[in-house]
C-alpha cells in the first residue's frame, strides 16, 4: 500500500514530465540511448509515466548516462543502463509492481487517472 501512495504523489508531482507512450519516450531520451538499440520496450503508460518521471529527475542528471533497453524478460522489467546495477533495479522494481497490477484493479485506475487527468 505504501508504494501505491509514493507513486501516487511521484505522480501528481510530476505529471506535467510523465510521458505515456513509447515513441514520445524515445524521442525525448535519443540521445541516451546506446548506439545500436532500441530503449523502452514496454507500452504501459503507467511504466512510462513513471520511467520519464525517474529519467527527467534522476537518471539523465547523472554523469555519462546512457541506456540500452528497458524491456519485459520472463515476466519481468530489465532495465540495462551505464549506471551502478542498484539504480536499475530500483526502477524494475517500480516496474515490475506496476506490471503486475491488474489493469482492471481500481489502484491501477487511480494511478493512470493521475497522469490523465487535466485538472489535479
Amino acid at each position: 500500500m505504501m508504494l501505491v501512495k509514493e507513486l501516487e504523489n511521484l505522480l501528481r508531482d510530476y505529471r506535467n514530465i510523465a510521458i505515456t507512450n513509447t515513441k514520445e519516450f524515445d524521442e525525448k531520451y535519443k540521445e541516451y540511448v546506446k548506439e545500436g538499440h532500441y530503449g523502452m520496450a514496454i507500452e504501459d503508460p503507467l511504466v512510462l509515466a513513471i520511467s520519464s518521471i525517474v529519467f527527467e529527475t534522476w537518471f539523465t542528471k547523472m554523469q555519462g548516462f546512457k541506456f540500452s533497453q528497458i524491456k519485459v524478460k520472463f515476466g519481468y522489467s530489465r532495465v540495462y543502463t551505464t549506471l551502478p546495477r542498484y539504480m536499475n533495479t530500483c526502477l524494475e522494481e517500480v516496474i515490475d509492481y506496476i506490471l503486475h497490477l491488474n489493469k482492471e484493479e481500481s489502484r491501477y485506475k487511480e494511478l493512470l487517472t493521475i497522469i490523465t487527468k487535466k485538472d489535479i
